[in-house]
């Protein structure tokens, strides 16, 4: 038994995994060369990084509205149909910025689009970890979590790699967003002849609000699951430096979209290398301590990016902030897989959507505006600040989750 438990590889033998996972990175490499090109087109024209917030912000909205009841929906639905909403949307969105360019068209006529991805990834983000948890059983629950973990982090990589390099290509943009168009219209196909796990349909009362906010409930009443949720939250809001990246690539680091691209890519550079140690050593023991601690060196590492104005010390600096990021996901992830109930699952995976997507969003939309003021590199800085000091407070205050020690326990005891 414990053989299997530490099996790294053991659920990549389903073949059923396997196809779930091929779908999860090609549509995380697509986002992410929609993503590197909107923010270095809305940059490149006008050298605003409160431009960059309002990306930030445009693509927070749907978020804010759509996360529950796409939860909802999710654990009633079929999953197979709200991911290919999630996909249609993803290729309007790169068809219609595609056409801005073509087109010459000033910035403001990008944000309707900009928002109509903003709805694709809301569908996706809710569908996929429900697609990949019901692929698997209760033993592989943090195989999962790892594995999911790093296919998404080598798609970051890829995605934001060749988004940068189409960028600096004679092709531009243009060739970045339909080879971001072509890759959504593929997962629309493989998820069409894909077998996805049947949902039960909802009744009256399942379409009620008192179902609707069911996940807000056990969000509230499970404090193990609520602390690593809000210190998540808090981290990515006061951490986020994502959407300032085109701004530091041109006017602080001077390297243009080719290393625009590497500095997309170095979080999910180290995040990758965690993730693979990780699939061998899981953090079962200590898991809550060492939560708290990846959170506090994850805004170190902030600071640090911040203060550099060296290429290498921010792609170093942004490489470890994305392996502490890692171990970080990856335990909340395994605890919000291991406690909550399937019956719940979709709706407490929207919450989770809502909570960690928007504050990313949210926290893009902050610094742009914020570094309009007083510049993007002290922005950073008093970001990655602001996150060490809450870390501290969250570990004093959480001491439900500081108490954790194997997400494996866990899942035992929720499955009594």
């Amino acid at each position: 038994m414990n053989k299997e438990k530490h099996d790294a590889y053991a659920v990549l033998r389903q073949s059923h995994y396997r196809k779930m996972l091929t779908i999860h990175m090609s549509q995380v490499c697509a986002t992410n060369i929609f993503t590197i090109t909107v923010g270095w087109l809305i940059y490149q024209k006008t050298h605003s990084a409160a431009m960059l917030g309002l990306n930030g912000l445009a693509v927070f909205l749907p978020h804010l509205l759509l996360a529950l009841p796409v939860g909802h929906w999710v654990d009633h639905r079929s999953l197979k149909l709200l991911s290919t909403i999630g996909f249609v949307f993803k290729c309007l969105a790169g068809l219609g910025i595609a056409m801005c360019v073509w087109l010459s068209f000033d910035v403001q006529w990008m944000f309707p689009w900009i928002i109509a991805g903003g709805i694709g990834n809301v569908f996706l983000s809710v569908c996929t970890p429900v697609i990949l948890r019901e692929s698997i059983d209760n033993a592989h629950v943090e195989n999962n979590a790892n594995w999911s973990s790093l296919t998404r982090r080598i798609a970051i990589i890829v995605g934001s790699i060749v988004g940068g390099v189409l960028l600096a290509s004679e092709w531009g943009a243009l060739s970045a967003l339909l080879l971001s168009v072509l890759l959504q219209s593929f997962n629309v196909f493989l998820t069409s002849i894909a077998r996805m796990p049947r949902r039960q349909k909802a009744s009256g009362a399942v379409r009620s609000w008192h179902e609707l906010t069911r996940g807000i409930r056990y969000f509230a009443r499970s404090p193990v699951v609520r602390s690593a949720m809000i210190l998540d939250l808090v981290a990515s809001f006061f951490g986020g430096c994502a959407g300032l990246l085109p701004l530091f690539a041109e006017d602080i680091l001077h390297v243009g979209a080719d290393g625009l691209g590497w500095l997309r890519a170095a979080p999910a550079i180290g995040a990758s290398l965690a993730t693979f140690v990780m699939t061998h050593r899981p953090p079962v023991r200590s898991a809550g301590m060492t939560m708290f601690s990846v959170v506090g060196l994850y805004g170190l590492m902030i600071i640090i990016f911040g203060l550099s104005h060296s290429f290498f010390i921010s792609v170093g600096a942004l490489m470890l902030m994305g392996a502490f990021d890692a171990i970080s996901i990856t335990i909340r992830s395994a605890i919000i897989q291991a406690m909550v109930p399937a019956t719940i699952r979709g709706r407490m995976y929207g919450l989770n959507v809502l909570f960690i997507n928007t504050s990313n969003e949210l926290g893009d939309f902050e610094s742009g505006m914020v570094s309009a003021f007083i510049g993007g590199p002290l922005t950073v800085v008093l970001g990655g600040i602001a996150t060490v000091a809450v870390t501290g407070v969250a570990a004093w205050r959480f001491h439900e989750l500081r108490g954790v020690r194997s997400v494996l326990a866990l899942n035992a005891q929720s499955t009594k």
